[in-house]
């Protein structure tokens, strides 16, 4: 008896949600030929594999390979990973372990909230989000 009032009312739900939805309009008719032409115009960068299609999305995760990463200024940590065996870090887009280099600077120490670099002969501390 439960089971159909529940079934009732995920069919009455379905019906109200399908009457609120108005259809979708046709885009303006276009020539044959437009839409591939319009693929075939991209520049080559936006086809690349490892870009996005969105600019502000940055690199697509999906992608096979990876795209090298170009420091600019100065290193932002993004987020770490804490394992107490294997502590893994973001900086600029790039997941690091403890003995990996990034623009220069090598990774020497990952723990729960600061990142330990030596660039050249000096050590600096990152911290997420600075």
């Amino acid at each position: 008896m439960i089971l159909a009032v529940v079934i009732l009312a995920f069919v009455v739900f379905l019906l109200a949600a399908a009457m609120k939805s108005k259809p979708a309009r046709k885009p303006a008719a276009q020539a044959p030929g437009a839409a591939v032409n319009a693929v075939a115009n991209k520049p080559a960068e936006a086809l690349s594999p490892g870009k996005s299609s969105f600019p502000s999305w940055g690199r697509d995760p999906f992608a096979v390979g990876s795209v090298p990463v170009q420091a600019t200024g100065d290193l932002s940590l993004s987020g770490i990973f804490w394992d107490a065996k294997k502590p893994v870090c973001l900086i600029d887009g790039k997941m690091l372990k403890a003995g990996d280099e990034i623009s220069g600077a090598k990774v020497l120490e990952i723990n729960k909230d600061t990142v330990l670099l030596k660039v050249g002969d000096e050590l600096r501390t990152l911290r997420v989000g600075r």
